[in-house]
Formats: C-alpha cells, structure tokens, sequence
C-alpha cells in the first residue's frame, strides 16, 4: 500500500477520533448557539470523513475516479 494511503487512513483516524470528542461534548453544551455550531460542525465533520474514504479508495485503485467511456451502438 503506498504511503499517501497509508497516512490517509491515518488522518481518517484522527478525524474520527476527533468526531467522537466533539459528540461527547454536545450533550454537556449550555450555549444553544454553541451546542448548534458544534452540531453543525460535527455533521460537517461526518461528511469530510465520507470524502476521505472515497479518496482513499481512488489512491488505493479500488474505485474509478473518471467515467468510463460510453460504448456506442451502430
């Protein structure tokens, strides 16, 4: 596997480690402008770690990134 999917992986790590923390916390807010913006942050943070895995899987060849040529009919 080559480093940059290997250190990929490795971010995917923190940042999930780092959602973790920030879904522990939202409970225990008593700012409802901040508890929002921590929601808001945290859902925004799922979604970053979605685009990670899918780069991940483009650097490790396990997935197409381009479209592939459409076939025409004669």
């Amino acid at each position: 596997m080559s480093h940059a999917v290997d250190t990929l992986k490795l971010a995917v790590d923190f940042e999930k480690r780092a959602l973790e923390k920030y879904k522990e916390a939202i409970p225990h807010v008593t700012n409802e402008q901040t508890r929002k913006a921590v929601e808001k942050y945290a859902s925004e943070k799922n979604e970053q770690i979605d685009s990670l895995h899918w780069m991940i899987m483009a650097e490790a060849g396990q997935r197409e990134t381009e479209e592939a040529p459409a076939v025409e009919e004669g």
